[in-house]
């Protein structure tokens, strides 16, 4: 059974058009959440997936192992280099997979990712990417009143890429896709912006 997945071509001319952008949802979400982000990208080629076990994937069974679904990811696009974005554990995915294959992730824009590994209670899981491997740019984003330790660990993320960027969706908490999808927008266009492009793509990392 494969997965859900829709890609949408540009729909009028512009900067991004020819840009591929592949949009991850997290946690008990689906790919249809960010239709209101994907109207604001019409000269960009936009794909979204419904993760396994959600909405249209809900008969692919769901893996307790997490690179598995950054397989998915890298399955979906389909040897061909990206925008990646993720919200929430999409975050966690688009990251890990900038850092397995950065001639693929070309840039990547997150919002709130988790870092459970980050707090002392939950560090023996250990982390799912190590944010010191990732080369490819990152812009990171976070809403003004979402909780703390969300705020934190963006702005920890951030300071610990190499090539990150942090930005705060004013008035925004975590589901900033739904809330303030223009402000979610401008964030994957500044993603947009630093994406280097086929002839100045960085090696592959750990």
């Amino acid at each position: 059974m494969a997965l859900h997945v829709v890609e949408r071509p540009p729909l009028e001319a512009g900067p991004a058009n020819g840009s591929l952008v592949v949009l991850v949802h997290g946690s008990l979400d689906r790919a249809s959440s960010f239709r209101r982000v994907a109207a604001r990208l019409p000269d960009a080629t936009v794909i979204t997936y419904d993760r396994r076990g959600y909405a249209g994937s809900v008969e692919v069974s769901p893996t307790p192992v997490f690179e598995r679904q950054v397989d998915d990811f890298l399955e979906v696009l389909g040897g061909r280099p990206v925008v990646g974005v993720g919200h929430s554990l999409g975050g966690d995915v688009v990251l890990r997979a900038a850092q397995r294959q950065p001639d693929l992730v070309t840039v990547a824009m997150v919002f709130e990712p988790p870092q459970p590994w980050l707090r002392s209670a939950l560090r023996s899981n250990g982390p799912v990417f190590e944010a010191k491997w990732i080369t490819v740019p990152v812009v990171c984003g976070y809403g003004s009143r979402s909780r703390p330790h969300h705020k934190e660990g963006t702005r920890s993320l951030a300071a610990a890429l190499p090539h990150g960027e942090l930005h705060c969706i004013d008035g925004s908490t975590h589901g900033a896709h739904l809330s303030h999808p223009g402000a979610f927008a401008r964030l994957i266009r500044r993603a947009l912006a630093r994406d280097p492009g086929p002839s100045d793509q960085p090696e592959s990392a750990p």
